[in-house]
């Protein structure tokens, strides 16, 4: 497997990895796990806020016992004939369902109670008031009442030990008996004291019963409750959010000042005319219930910004909370947790592009470039499938998991990849081309190469007459002169993709086919030597190319080491460039180049000539021009 594609699989293991761990952590229990759920949460309250407000709704209506009520009736409890004659004045008026988010648990005579006492009797049946007869037969003559039902968790301590147990209100059994149901008022509160959800059913002693809410909407479409149950789990997964436990996220009309007509219960107690006073509740669902702050049934909600629930401002009270619950269920409206394996699934695979996409960018680039607009893309696109399609995915989750992707593919190539780039960059970024540079990084053995023997073509240049322009022009005006020819020489070598090895005063010493292997190098050189020549026509260069087995490797001490290539055909291309002078030429060839640079040269025979620490002469010639159209289209060397 190349080295590039081994470091995107690396890395992309390191980034799914990283990103599992997060996405675990953030369904687990702990402290870690609870503050990813807390964030998560937050970013679910966020998305609720922006989507707008839906119009006040026309079929429910909350009868508040608000602060006017407790002023006008007195201290609360009420005598049960008050809901008796409310419950008449709301059916005279038309009322299809009277919901109460009141527990009718007990009875209210005092005579009962003391007789209760008196006897000692576990069976005991206390006897009802007259005001509990009028409010058992204003439920059975109405025929249209849900009744609530709550249960609670009490403690108990004892020395070191704490234990808890249940308690049940329901109504009492003569109340059951008439009413048209009953239903369990309990709500779950998520970690930050927020009521998001509401449980199908609530279970007791073995038993489950559906909560007030399950039970309007029921009366409602005129299903069972658990038809209706059945009906919510089709829709959405009721154990993603509490595997223990089914529960379904309320979709909230809107503040809850604005989604709910409200009439004070005192008006409904006082109404002469219930047909004309009430007429707002002809046909509607009403929730009775407490709203004024004395009573403290209120919750925060998803409405509720953080400076609110600080300050205790703007909650929504336990019968609005059952009045939505209601709403929800009878307009369908389903907010759709995304299923646990999905968010795995997704999750790992955006965490794996991160982390490619670092290895194959760099980290910082890919910071910008990946990381970034990834962590964008997944804000956008959960608001979106929220607002549009009311989808719930984990922003958090994933955004942490994300960075936690990018993090450790970060940390492992500037521990192995990264920092071995830049010590190759650092060694070739002058010497080639920059497309040649990006092949020569994903080959890391490179870094230091103890030495080895290849077959390239070696270019020798410098410019005639440099020693008489140092003694009769100024300083300034030589450097100027030989910079501007060494620019356009590098410029032509790396265009080719040849390796620039070194300036030897005016001297130029390139290297075609290494340190990668170029099939073509030879044909290359002798273009770059063509350009070089005339590239700087006010001044004469000579050029000398041959083609041959070398060795490469880093030479020098211990303190210093230089990557260059040695032997037969560098000395050479060295005598091949010197030849020039006896011979009136500019580019000097070996026979061996252009036998290798192939077709489209226009060249000329020199004959045989002695080249200086060679024993046999070899065949020389000069390049007279070249095919423009025979050119490289790429001077990236060739893996």
């Amino acid at each position: 497997m190349p080295r590039r594609w081994r470091e995107y699989l690396i890395t992309g293991i390191i980034g799914i990895g990283a990103a599992a761990v997060i996405l675990v952590l953030a369904r687990a229990p702990g402290p870690v796990g609870e503050g990813l759920q807390r964030l998560e949460l937050s970013t679910y309250d966020w998305r609720m806020r922006l989507r707008p407000p839906l119009p006040r709704s026309e079929d429910i209506v909350l009868v508040a016992i608000d602060e006017q009520s407790l002023q006008e009736l007195g201290v609360w409890p009420w005598p049960r004939d008050y809901h008796a004659q409310v419950i008449k004045h709301l059916k005279d008026a038309g009322a299809e369902i009277i919901a109460f988010d009141v527990v009718f648990a007990g009875v209210t005579s005092a005579e009962a109670a003391e007789d209760f006492l008196q006897k000692q009797d576990i069976y005991y049946e206390p006897s009802f008031s007259k005001a509990d007869q009028q409010l058992e037969e204003a439920i059975q003559q109405a025929g249209n009442v849900v009744l609530a039902a709550r249960i609670a968790e009490e403690s108990i301590a004892g020395g070191e030990a704490q234990a808890t147990y249940e308690t049940a209100d329901f109504p009492h059994w003569r109340f059951q008996d008439v009413a048209r149901t009953i239903g369990m008022a309990n709500v779950p509160i998520d970690i930050d004291n927020v009521v998001r959800r509401a449980w199908l059913g609530v279970e007791h002693q073995e038993q489950s019963y559906p909560t007030l809410g399950v039970q309007v909407a029921a009366e409602v479409l005129g299903v069972t409750a658990g038809e209706l149950q059945n009906r919510i789990r089709q829709n959405v997964n009721p154990r993603a959010l509490a595997p223990q436990q089914e529960s379904f996220l309320i979709d909230f009309r809107g503040p809850v000042d604005q989604a709910f007509t409200r009439i004070p219960y005192y008006q409904v107690l006082w109404a002469e005319e219930p047909d004309t006073d009430l007429a707002p509740v002809a046909g509607k669902l009403v929730f009775i219930g407490g709203t004024a702050e004395i009573l403290q049934d209120f919750y925060y909600y998803p409405l509720t910004v953080g400076s609110q629930r600080e300050g205790g401002g703007r909650q929504i009270s336990g019968v609005a909370l059952q009045a939505s619950i209601t709403d929800a269920l009878l307009r369908g409206a389903y907010i759709h947790p995304l299923a646990g394996k999905w968010i795995y699934v997704l999750g790992l695979i955006l965490a794996a592009v991160v982390a490619v996409g670092t290895a194959r960018l760099r980290p910082l680039p890919a910071l910008a470039a990946v990381l970034v607009p990834a962590l964008l893309a997944v804000v956008v696109v959960g608001v979106v499938l929220f607002m549009s399609g009311k989808l719930w995915v984990p922003l958090v989750g994933w955004a942490v998991g994300l960075v936690a992707s990018y993090t450790m593919s970060t940390v492992y190539l500037e521990f192995t990849s990264e920092r071995l780039r830049r010590q190759l960059r650092m060694a070739w970024e002058r010497r080639v081309a920059p497309e040649v540079l990006e092949v020569i990084l994903d080959n890391p053995g490179l870094a230091h190469v103890a030495g080895r023997r290849v077959s390239a073509t070696v270019l020798f240049a410098d410019m005639q007459g440099f020693t008489a322009l140092c003694h009769e022009y100024p300083p300034e005006e030589v450097v100027e002169t030989l910079n501007k020819y060494l620019s356009a020489a590098t410029r032509s070598i790396r265009k080719h993709g040849g390796t620039l090895h070194k300036f030897i005063g005016d001297g130029v010493m390139a290297v075609f086919g290494d340190p990668l292997p170029q099939p073509d190098n030879a044909r290359r050189a002798v273009l770059a030597a063509w350009e070089i020549v005339h590239g700087v026509a006010e001044r004469y260069i000579r050029v000398g190319v041959h083609t041959g087995p070398l060795v490469a490797g880093d030479i020098g001490s211990e303190e210093f080491l230089e990557y260059t290539v040695i032997g037969d055909t560098v000395s050479t291309a060295s005598r091949l460039e010197g030849l020039n002078k006896e011979y009136g030429t500019q580019i000097m060839l070996s026979a061996a180049t252009v036998q290798a640079a192939g077709a489209g040269l226009q060249v000329r025979a020199l004959g045989e000539a002695t080249v200086r620490g060679r024993a046999e002469s070899i065949e020389i010639y000069t390049l007279e021009g070249v095919d423009d159209d025979d050119q490289p289209t790429s001077p990236t060397a060739s893996r």
